[in-house]
This record gives C-alpha cells, structure tokens and sequence, in this order.
C-alpha cells in the first residue's frame, strides 16, 4: 500500500511500537476532548456563572502555557519514558479521583477546576516527554514524517472528540464523560513504559 512506501507520510505507523502508542496516543486524546465537555457541562450544572464555566477551559489549558517550556527542559534532562509515566500517573490519578468525586456526589466547582488544572498538568508534562521519544520508535529516515502523524494523532479528535463527548454526556452524563476519559489513558500508560 502507497501510504506505508518508505517515502510516504504513513511509514512510520510500520514501527510496530510507533504505531501502537500513536493510536494509545489518539485514543487517549480523544479521552481528553470528551473530558473538557463533560467538566464543562458538569460546571454549568453546579452554577450559572458564565465565568466559572469559562474557567473549567482556562484550568485545562493553562498548565500548558505554564508547564511546556520546564516540561520540554525535564524531558531532555531525565528519563523520558519515566517523565512520561509520572504524568500519565498524574493525568490518570486526576481522572480517577475526579470521576470518583462525581460518583459520590462531592463534585463543587472549585475542586472540578482543581482536578481539570492537575488532568491539564500531566498532559503538558506528558507532551514533550512523547515527542522527544519518537526517534527511539522510527529509524531517522521516519522521523519527518513521525512528528505530522503525532500532529494528526492530535487533530483527528479535535474534529470529533467535542461531539462524541457531546452523545456521551447526554446519554449518560459527565460521571460518564470523566469515566472514558480515565480509561483512555490506560492503553498509552501500559504501553509507554515499554521505550
């Protein structure tokens, strides 16, 4: 097939452990994307401010302004695959205690931004860890072709993780939109500690 040719932007996805974190990758990002509608949702359900709907994104996302360049810095310095796992431990330790406080009934705005700033934390910890590792998964020749697959393992979801989150939330709620979003982080948990 064209599309895995050694000249083709597919190649890489021929890399046994490149392709099976790449779709741990993928699924996991959509996990995230199906999250960020059941916090958002869950937030508009605790309170009619606008603001602190508003927050549940910027708690999300500000670790990634705050936490990527030191995150870029600790992944050159030590370990990647160990940096990697303590903030998939971290993303996933935030998943599990958040979903768990939804099931209990101890969900309140405050700790929802709490847990969606600590999920957030461990993604832009986990970031540059994942990418720095990519030369380890494809030979060289791979490796421009690599880092667009990581790119698309992002993009894909952002087209459909909103609304998939969307059907997940209104057919079972946000308990069960921060449930797939704990288990999405699994597969690439068990397979990154194999770099």
């Amino acid at each position: 097939i064209r599309m895995f040719s050694d000249d083709s932007v597919g190649a890489p996805l021929r890399q046994q452990i490149f392709r099976r974190i790449w779709l741990a990758s993928l699924l996991s990002n959509f996990g995230s994307l199906i999250q960020g509608v059941g916090a958002a949702w869950a937030m508009t359900q605790m309170t009619t401010s606008a603001d602190m709907v508003a927050l549940v994104q910027t708690a999300s996302m500000l670790p990634i302004m705050l936490i990527s360049i030191p995150a870029g810095a600790i992944a050159d310095m030590y370990d990647r695959r160990v940096v990697g796992l303590i903030a998939l431990a971290l993303t996933l330790g935030g998943s599990i205690a958040l979903s768990a406080l939804a099931y209990l009934g101890f969900l309140n705005p405050q700790n929802l931004l709490l847990f969606c700033f600590i999920i957030g934390s461990g993604m832009a910890l986990f970031g540059p860890a994942w990418q720095s590792s990519v030369n380890e998964q494809v030979p060289p020749k791979e490796l421009p072709a690599a880092f667009p697959l990581n790119s698309i393992s992002y993009n894909i979801p952002r087209s459909f993780g909103p609304a998939i989150g969307g059907i997940i939330v209104a057919a079972a709620g946000s308990k069960m939109a921060f449930t797939v979003h704990a288990l999405s982080f699994l597969p690439l948990l068990s397979l990154f500690h194999i770099l």
